[in-house]
């Protein structure tokens, strides 16, 4: 597993962390019930004017099902991650944040705003903790090297 800075992080554990979140985005218009299983338990989802602690994946799945309701009934069809970005804080926990696009069944934009993930490596693989709304001028960016002599 990695240890230290981006350089050290394997290609095969990024990969491993994309397929969480585009699993995610593939599942979660079709089976909300089924998105749920990308998320470890708890979970938290925190917009701009709600923190919503999920202690469970029936709690996680729940959620899902009343979001992706109220956003069908707009005419939803599924969401497009832009721009993704990756930062491992340590050899378990990244940010993986993006520009979420959101797109309705005729193919016209909803929404879009930025958006962040903290995801953790625990004896199941990578498992989405946390799905925060965020700025989309405020999204983190990749790794980069560690500075010489700090």
């Amino acid at each position: 597993m990695p240890t230290g800075p981006s350089e050290t992080v394997s290609a095969t554990e990024r990969d491993a962390i994309r397929q969480v979140i585009n699993g995610y985005y593939d599942t979660f218009p079709k089976d909300p019930v089924a998105a749920a299983a990308f998320y470890g338990e708890p979970a938290m989802i925190i917009t701009l004017d709600q923190l919503i602690p999920l202690n469970n994946r029936a709690e996680v799945a729940a959620t899902f099902i009343n979001m992706r309701n109220n956003l069908t009934g707009s005419g939803y069809k599924e969401s497009k991650l832009l721009t993704p970005h990756i930062k491992f804080l340590n050899a378990s926990t990244v940010l993986y944040s993006g520009v979420i696009v959101r797109l309705r069944e005729d193919g016209s934009e909803m929404s879009r705003g930025g958006i962040t993930y903290l995801l953790h490596k625990g004896d199941a693989g990578w498992k989405i903790h946390e799905l925060i709304v965020t700025d989309p001028d405020r999204l983190i960016r990749d790794d980069s090297p560690p500075l010489r002599g700090a």
